[in-house]
């Protein structure tokens, strides 16, 4: 089964979970920047959560279908159309040969995940088809995508397919009845009541080598997301953060979520193409299920970093697995009905 890219959009690359175990080479992980919009799309067309899909970035692409394809599309909002007609998001949705699938400029969040059902075929390298850009491998000849561009899927079995009678939008295109709430919905999880997106953070390793009046500030002040921000790291401005006394420090291991603040004063939280080992004192670490949150800031927006424990942020992880599990254990009921 394969795709054909008509318009790449402003930045859409192949990701799945990233490569692990190569950090000690200085392999960055990578992967896709919003993990649960992508292992929620997954799990939506019966794939794998690592599964291969297409991640756009602020601005969509325009793809054409040359067979009959199941999708499933999760994130922000990016008004998806099937030959001109609203395409419905977080469910599965068959779209049938020939369909001219098209992605405008996000309304909520920043980054779309588009999986379809058997995962996209491109060659692994170290153990993942995601494309890292700033090293030229992986997804497909290790670049953002091309117009004309063609993309295989690894296999595509249809669905069940909603009964025929039934009326609504949602059936041109043999949508599923059932959707994902807005719990799961990323784009706007975590917001407080002035707008600011909340991030819940641990103590960094060197949170106690900065002055109490920065720790203050780090929890009681918004910060700004800056256009800066990129898939290596989300850059914010806000109240300066300085350590108690300049010291030289070793570089030392850093991960997806990690709070580093370099000289200015401005906190960077790590992201998917992050470097493996870093230089600046670490205030903080996100926890892992508010890194979805980091990941559909936009440039503007606002987040409130609120201080947990590492027992609280192990609590919500497992939490959240299993209702990922109790997820995919219900997709598979529906589909064997």
């Amino acid at each position: 089964m394969t795709l054909t890219i008509m318009k790449p959009g402003l930045f859409t690359t192949v990701q799945d979970r990233g490569r692990t175990g190569w950090q000690r080479f200085g392999v960055s992980v990578g992967g896709a920047v919003d993990e649960l919009s992508l292992r929620l799309a997954n799990i939506l067309v019966g794939n794998p959560d690592d599964a291969a899909a297409l991640e756009m970035t602020l601005s969509g692409a325009e793809m054409v279908t040359e067979e009959e394809v199941v999708a499933a599309v999760c994130g922000a909002d990016m008004h998806a159309r099937v030959d001109g007609d609203p395409l419905p998001m977080w469910r599965p949705v068959t779209i049938p040969k020939g369909c001219t699938i098209t992605f405008g400029t996000a309304s909520e969040g920043y980054h779309t995940v588009v999986a379809f059902r058997g995962g996209i075929s491109v060659p692994q390298v170290l153990g993942s088809r995601s494309t890292a850009v700033r090293n030229g491998f992986g997804g497909l000849e290790g670049r953002t995508l091309r117009a004309g561009d063609r993309l295989e899927i690894v296999s595509n079995m249809p669905r069940r397919r909603t009964n025929p009678e039934e009326k609504g939008d949602i059936d041109r295109y043999h949508a599923g009845a059932w959707f994902l709430g807005a719990e799961w919905r990323t784009p706007g999880m975590a917001k407080l009541g002035n707008g600011a997106a909340e991030v819940r953070v641990m103590q960094g390793c060197e949170w106690e080598r900065f002055t109490g009046e920065s720790r203050d500030r780090f929890l009681l002040q918004p910060f700004v997301m800056l256009a800066e921000s990129d898939r290596m790291g989300a850059r914010f401005s806000g109240p300066p953060i300085h350590l108690e006394s300049r010291t030289d420090m070793l570089s030392e291991a850093v991960t997806m979520g990690t709070v580093q603040v370099p000289p200015d004063g401005r906190p960077i939280v790590l992201m998917a193409d992050r470097q493996t080992t870093g230089g600046y004192p670490r205030i903080a670490q996100v926890a892992s299920v508010d890194l979805p949150v980091i990941a559909q800031m936009r440039p503007g927006e606002r987040a409130r970093f609120r201080l947990i424990s590492t027992q609280e942020a192990e609590a919500l992880w497992i939490a959240r697995e299993r209702k990922l599990e109790v997820l995919r254990l219900l997709v598979n009921l529906v589909e064997s009905d």
